[in-house]
């Protein structure tokens, strides 16, 4: 069997991670120092290899990923969920809080990201159960709660930088998305559009539910339109409702993921953040 070739992001600081590869691997003798003080290393691994590299690099919070299969300098769409991937909140279970719901709506929301239960199905019975909130909250939300994850910032630079539309695919509602769409510069955004009357929620949407087959069908639209193959897309990711939308791309990220996506997903950042992400691209193109 062929060796696998493997990217690391190891802390700066701990000499005994290096020599840990450095012994038990091949090591490219390139080693990338990044702007948050991590070494990118590139190993070759045999494959008899890999259960150890994983005990290891599980015991030490160390993200690695695969790059054998990757053309790395076609990418040219890339398309990303915002609850728990660019933001570190489900915004449906801040809104509820403040409804004093949370409990209902959050326990809804981590069955439906795990696929416990129909997504549809669980969307419209949150939607139901905030019905009456005054769209006031949705400020108080952006402003006390919602927080950017990590290094989003710089990659979406690095993609606009590289010729990559961003796109953000999300199954939450319009009033973040268009927020995050125009504080972050991305190209394009999608979500549910609420049906307000008075300031107030209807529990309804307008248009129909945004979920997994929509966000699915928007990748495929932008493939058209900008002549974009599978193996020249990125899709990030972390709830089940993701996992559709990721079938369309050969490079997907599952980003602090739910079981159902971190086995399917090709790379999978589990410790670091966004900055780990443009560290690994940053190293290969």
């Amino acid at each position: 069997m062929s060796m696998k070739k493997i990217l690391v992001e190891i802390n700066g600081s701990d000499e005994n991670q290096l020599d840990f590869f450095k012994k038990n691997f091949t090591l490219h003798p390139k080693i990338s120092k990044t702007p948050n003080k991590k070494l990118i290393c590139s190993l070759e691994v045999d494959p008899s290899r890999l259960i150890m590299l994983d005990d290891f690099c599980k015991n030490n919070l160390i993200d690695f990923v695969s790059y054998d299969e990757l053309n790395l300098d076609s990418f040219k769409l890339c398309l990303f969920d915002m609850d728990s991937t660019i933001i570190s909140i489900e915004c449906i279970d801040e809104l509820a809080d403040l409804f004093n719901k949370k409990d209902d709506v959050s326990k809804i929301t981590d069955l439906a990201m795990r696929g416990e239960i129909n997504f549809y199905q669980s969307f419209n019975q949150r939607l139901m159960l905030l019905k009456g909130l005054n769209i006031e909250l949705f400020d108080d939300v952006i402003q006390s709660r919602m927080k950017i994850n990590n290094g989003v910032e710089r990659w979406i630079n690095f993609c606009h930088n590289q010729g990559i539309k961003t796109v953000l695919v999300s199954s939450g509602f319009n009033y973040f998305t268009d927020h995050l769409k125009s504080l972050l510069n991305i190209n394009h955004s999608y979500s549910n559009h609420l049906d307000v009357k008075n300031n107030i929620l209807t529990g309804h949407v307008i248009g129909g539910v945004f979920g997994p087959i929509e966000k699915s069908g928007i990748a495929l639209k932008y493939q058209n339109e900008l002549r974009v193959a599978k193996h020249e897309t990125i899709t990030i990711g972390d709830g089940a409702n993701d996992l559709l939308m990721m079938q369309n791309s050969l490079l997907s990220v599952g980003y602090h993921a739910k079981p159902a996506v971190k086995n399917k997903a090709l790379w999978n950042i589990s410790y670091g953040d966004f900055e780990t992400l443009s560290n690994f691209m940053g190293y290969l193109i």
